[in-house]
């Protein structure tokens, strides 16, 4: 394919990698068994709603564990990625702390604990974990590729989801025709917040920022929930002619329909709702 599948790979827009990696092969049955550990700091931006946040210090390490025969070979990977988190949720933290205290004045003990879990949440670093699989066959003139990946973040404000990609294709000398599917989900952990409780007419002067609190979070976190939101499919069809022995000219036309989105951005840079489009691609691979 001209690219990967976006639903699966595009979540992250950390441009670089620097890092060092470790293989070990051993002859494994009718194939080969190798395991690779990597380890390095990844640098690059999130963007987000008209606004860049920096990832000024990232740590990814994972490994890989394949079994490559001659027609079928099989792929297990895990990650994961640590970074320094932006301070975009960080006003957030005493809001949720005040809203605590007020809330367990009050005897409102149930959303007491739900503002201080959050606020607890509301952490200096980020964690993402990466859990996949992958098959590829190849037999003759046909070849298939499936793959699956698991995602969450456990910090505020965390998500977990999935995304799988199957690729289908066949040969017919220099020509290459393939058809392409992808699909992704990601939603916000079930944290409760519940905010819609009647707030007493009058309170002691001590809880006076009480009721502001309330309301403020009420307006922003189901927006903070909307934006890890994501639902998008996928299909695509293309061609690959093989010009030379080592190069290749790839053409590729792919169908996006997001359902919601928090990948794609409108023309302002924020998060879109509903969404189609189509995007053409084009590449020329030089293999070697």
């Amino acid at each position: 394919a001209v690219r990967p599948y976006a639903d699966v790979y595009g979540r992250l827009t950390y441009d670089n990698f620097d890092g060092v990696d470790a293989t070990v092969q051993h002859a494994f049955g009718d194939g080969l068994l190798r395991f690779k550990a990597f380890g390095g700091r990844t640098r690059g931006s999130v963007f987000l709603n008209q606004r860049e946040h920096p990832v000024p210090i990232g740590r990814s390490f994972g490994a890989t564990l394949d079994w490559i025969g001659a027609e079928l070979s099989l792929k297990l990977s895990w990650g994961n990625m640590v970074s320094t988190r932006s301070d975009l949720y960080a006003p957030l933290r005493p809001l949720l702390h005040g809203v605590a205290q007020g809330a367990h004045a009050l005897g409102d003990y149930g959303l007491a604990a739900q503002a201080s879990t959050l606020a607890s949440e509301i952490t200096d670093s980020n964690r993402i974990g990466y859990l996949g699989a992958a098959l590829a066959w190849e037999r003759g003139p046909f070849s298939l590729q499936l793959m699956g990946t698991e995602m969450s973040m456990t910090v505020f404000p965390g998500f977990e989801g999935w995304g799988a990609g199957a690729t289908a294709a066949y040969r017919m000398g220099r020509w290459k025709p393939y058809v392409t599917w992808s699909r992704s989900i990601l939603d916000p952990k079930d944290r409760q917040l519940d905010l819609n409780r009647p707030i007493p007419g009058a309170l002691p002067a001590a809880l006076a920022g009480y009721p502001v609190a309330v309301d403020y979070l009420r307006g922003v976190y189901p927006s903070i929930m909307g934006y890890t939101r994501h639902d998008q499919a996928t299909i695509g069809a293309g061609v690959r002619y093989d010009v030379a022995d080592n190069v290749a000219l790839k053409l590729q036309v792919d169908r996006v329909d997001a359902k919601r989105s928090s990948t794609l951005l409108d023309d302002r840079g924020y998060v879109t709702g509903p969404r189609a489009l189509t995007v053409f691609s084009a590449t020329l691979d030089f293999v070697f």
